[in-house]
């Protein structure tokens, strides 16, 4: 099927989820967080999302960082 940008969404909402639960629930995985670099392509279509320190990075003739950082400090 198609590839549908509310499905990437409701994807990284419920993973964000189980990260959120896993924290409250173990006492060892307090403080816990992650970050996320997600590409997903079909066809001539990519859709980023970019959740987090961790970067993506195009590769063509050089490379080029193409996503910020999602993080308190580079929002500052």
């Amino acid at each position: 099927g198609k590839l549908k940008k509310e499905t990437l969404k409701e994807s990284v909402i419920s993973a964000n989820k189980e990260v959120y639960k896993m924290n409250m629930e173990k006492k060892e995985y307090r403080g816990m967080g992650t970050t996320l670099s997600l590409l997903a392509v079909q066809g001539h279509i990519g859709y980023i999302i970019n959740i987090g320190d961790s970067r993506i990075y195009k590769i063509h003739e050089g490379i080029e960082q193409i996503t910020e950082d999602d993080t308190y400090i580079n929002a500052l």
